[in-house]
């Protein structure tokens, strides 16, 4: 017997999405960063500087080969994290719950029984929006919904199946 993940999977361009704006931050602040770096050595190397400014210029190579290394590793290291979400990302029904279980190192899981659930509603952001990604949100009354309750990553077709599917068993 199948899934509803393995009926309805996620997309692959989600590890695109999710990979995009951590890459992106990291970039922007390590350019940031490196600017300050770069501004500390070059006025450390003046004689009459503080004794911070002279470790950063007596250990410029160093510093510099890991932060580079740091970024990198960040860079390439989020796109394989997404991957590995992706592979255990679980979601389903039965007839009277849906399931929502995320997370590689740290699981979190959700039951949500239908006759709790207010709403059920499909969205998308702006990088949904380029890739062709939908999201699936599942409203109830309480805190953990808003958070943690819903299925992201999905083409349309999917997130309107997965949306009708979990209404008709609302409306029973």
């Amino acid at each position: 017997m199948s899934t509803l993940r393995q009926d309805i999977p996620l997309r692959i361009r989600k590890i695109f999405k999710k990979s995009f704006w951590r890459i992106l931050v990291t970039v922007v602040v390590g350019f940031v960063l490196s600017i300050l770096f770069y501004e500390i050595i070059h006025s450390g190397k003046r004689s009459d500087t503080l004794e911070i400014s002279r470790f950063f210029v007596d250990n410029e190579a160093r510093l510099g080969l890991f932060w580079f290394g740091s970024l990198a590793l960040i860079i390439f290291w989020s796109p394989i994290y997404e991957l590995l979400y992706l592979i255990y990302y679980f979601y389903d029904m039965d007839d009277h719950y849906v399931i929502i279980r995320k997370g590689i190192f740290v699981k979190q899981e959700l039951t949500l029984p239908f006759r709790k659930i207010t709403d059920v509603y499909v969205d998308q952001d702006l990088l949904d929006f380029i890739l062709g990604l939908h999201d699936v949100h599942i409203s109830t009354p309480t805190a953990a919904s808003g958070k943690f309750a819903h299925i992201d990553g999905l083409d349309r077709a999917g997130a309107m199946a997965i949306k009708r599917m979990i209404l008709e068993r609302v409306n029973l």
